[in-house]
């Protein structure tokens, strides 16, 4: 099977969707770096600035309310697709629950089943802090079309 383009996306660039040279790749891999470490920062922002014995739910409004921020100032940093900031601001956390759970001690005594289910455990978690950050996002990249 040849694939046949059509002959207007070669001669008019703005239609063309695959990006010229590696500049543009290499901007848009930091920008997913910056979004994934700031998710990480904004998971750990609770046990950072809140006193220990902040209850649960106060601990999860603030965590929501910094994946919101994360996604506020990413889509208005970078407006263009806001949703992949949602998915961005989650990609490192399950990294940075590998490399918590490696800290500790007991780990080689663990039994693998229990590895994988807290890893399985966690994974809604992150898709439910996808969901502020995207919608911070959105609103980021709204605020900045609107002026404001």
């Amino acid at each position: 099977m040849r694939l046949v383009y059509n002959a207007a996306y070669r001669r008019d660039p703005k239609l063309d969707v695959r990006r010229s040279g590696w500049v543009g790749a290499g901007l848009d891999f930091f920008w997913w770096c910056l979004a994934a470490g700031l998710g990480v920062l904004a998971a750990a922002s609770p046990r950072l600035l809140l006193p220990p014995t902040t209850d649960a739910v106060t601990r999860a409004v603030f965590l929501n309310g910094a994946f919101v921020i994360v996604g506020m100032v990413l889509g208005a940093l970078k407006p263009q697709r806001a949703w992949r900031w949602g998915v961005a601001s989650i990609l490192a956390l399950p990294l940075a629950d590998a490399i918590r759970l490696g800290a500790n001690p007991n780990l080689a005594t663990l039994p693998t089943e229990q590895l994988v289910s807290a890893f399985l455990n966690s994974m809604p978690d992150y898709v439910t802090r996808s969901v502020p950050a995207g919608a911070g996002a959105y609103l980021g990249a709204y605020l900045v079309a609107r002026g404001m």
